[in-house]
């Protein structure tokens, strides 16, 4: 297992313990921690919503991330962390602001390679993210440990969601 992918797993269980602070919804349906989705539902950006009440006042910028640790499979999660998306520099509760890093692109584990584990986190910054998008050759073996660091954000919460592969 890489450094990348210990560390998203870090991240997802120190952030789990709060995931009610981000809430996320396909459709109409929200998500809860292992909730297992058709992929089929996961193809359109999700909708976010932040519980204010449980934020740091002094962060004025929102960061949600979404990436799969268990790319090409959790057996083998080589190509892991595979970056699904990025929203930054939100100041609103519902990211109706800010600008898209990374464009979403929903599930599509290969078939065969069995259950994948779709991660959200929500961080905060007191400092806008420099507004550089992040090209598709990027999304593989994504360095989210260095993106953190690079641009001071602090975990506030994560939540994720499974999708399992088609058989053939």
């Amino acid at each position: 297992m890489s450094t990348d992918v210990k560390f998203v797993l870090d991240e997802l269980k120190q952030g789990i313990q709060y995931s009610n602070i981000l809430k996320i919804t396909y459709d109409e349906t929200p998500i809860n921690n292992d909730d297992l989705l058709e992929e089929n539902k996961t193809q359109i950006m999700p909708s976010v919503e932040i519980d204010d009440a449980n934020t740091d006042p002094k962060k004025k910028f929102f960061t949600v991330i979404m990436c799969d640790p268990d790319a090409p499979s959790e057996k083998d999660p080589s190509s892991g962390p595979y970056l699904h998306w990025v929203h930054a520099n939100s100041t609103k509760f519902n990211l109706s602001d800010g600008s898209i890093l990374c464009e979403y692109d929903g599930p599509g584990p290969p078939a065969g390679t069995g259950t994948h584990r779709y991660i959200f986190f929500l961080y905060e910054s007191d400092k806008e993210i420099k507004n550089q998008k992040i090209n598709d050759s990027e999304r593989p073996q994504f360095k989210l440990k260095k993106f953190v660091n690079d641009n001071g954000l602090k975990l506030v919460a994560a939540t994720n969601f499974k999708v399992n592969a088609s058989k053939s």
